[in-house]
C-alpha cells in the first residue's frame, strides 16, 4: 500500500516516502501551510479510497472545512462518503485525563472507523502543557509515535516551530520519524516567501530540494 502527498512535486521526488507504517512529521512556523499540507494528504488519499481520521486540537471542523474548501480541498465531500472522520479533542493538563481524552478516544475511533491514515493537528500544545510532567509526556508522546503501527498505515503529526527557531522541540521525534518536512515563511521586500525543507526521508532519494520547494509553492499558494 502506498500513500501520496497530493502535491505533484513532493510525490515525484519522495515517491517511496509514504509507505505502510510510516510516521510523517510536518513541522514549521505558524501560518506556513502545515494544516493545508496535512489536509491535502488526508483528502487526496481519501479520494483514492483510504479512510482518514483527522484529529484536531486547535481547528474547529467548520472553520477547517471552510478554509480548505477555498483551496479546492473538499473535506465535507469525502466525509459524506464515509472516507473521513473528524474529531476535536480538548487540550488537557492532568495525567489522569490523558488516557481517557487521548489514548482511549483515539483508540476507540481507530477500532470503529478503521482508518489507513491518521492526522494529528497539532501535537505541540499538549506536549507543551505536559513539559513539566515527564511521565505523562512520555506516555502521550510514545502513543503518538506508535500510531502508524496501530493502524498499519500512515500517521501525520503536525508540529509547531516558533518563528525565531529551526529546531523541533518534541523529544526524540527527529530520530523516530520516517519523514520530516520543515515549512517556513519569511517576508522578502513586500513579498511573503514560503520554503519547504526535506529534513529526513527514509527510503526516498532526494534529488533536488530547490525543485521540490518551487513545485510545492506553485501547488499550494
Amino acid at each position: 500500500m502506498k500513500f501520496v502527498f497530493g502535491v505533484e512535486g513532493l510525490d515525484e521526488l519522495l515517491i517511496d516516502a509514504l509507505d505502510v507504517n510510516t510516521l510523517l512529521v510536518v513541522a514549521g512556523h505558524p501560518g506556513s501551510g502545515k494544516t493545508t499540507l496535512a489536509s491535502t494528504i488526508c483528502y487526496r488519499n481519501a479520494l483514492n479510497g483510504h479512510k482518514c481520521l483527522y484529529i484536531s486540537l486547535q481547528e474547529d471542523r467548520e472553520k477547517l472545512y471552510r478554509n480548505m474548501k477555498r483551496l479546492g480541498i473538499y473535506l465535507e465531500d469525502v466525509e459524506g462518503k464515509g472516507l473521513l472522520r473528524f474529531i476535536k479533542l480538548p487540550v488537557t493538563v492532568t495525567e489522569e485525563s490523558i488516557s481517557e481524552v487521548y489514548i482511549n478516544t483515539i483508540s476507540r475511533n481507530v477500532m470503529e472507523f478503521n482508518p489507513s491514515i491518521i492526522v494529528v493537528d497539532s501535537i505541540t500544545p499538549v506536549l507543551k502543557i505536559l513539559k513539566s510532567d515527564i511521565k505523562a509526556r512520555a506516555v502521550l508522546q510514545n502513543f503518538f509515535f506508535e500510531l502508524p503501527k496501530l493502524i498499519n498505515g500512515l500517521a501525520v503529526l503536525v508540529a509547531e516551530i516558533p518563528l525565531a527557531r529551526e529546531r523541533i522541540e518534541l523529544g526524540d521525534i527527529e530520530f523516530i520519524a520516517d519523514t520530516i518536512l520543515i515549512m517556513r515563511h519569511k517576508v522578502t521586500g513586500r513579498l511573503l516567501r514560503r520554503e519547504l525543507e526535506i529534513r529526513k526521508a527514509r527510503g526516498a532519494p532526494i534529488v533536488s530540494c530547490k525543485n521540490i520547494i518551487s513545485l510545492y509553492l506553485r501547488a499550494m499558494v
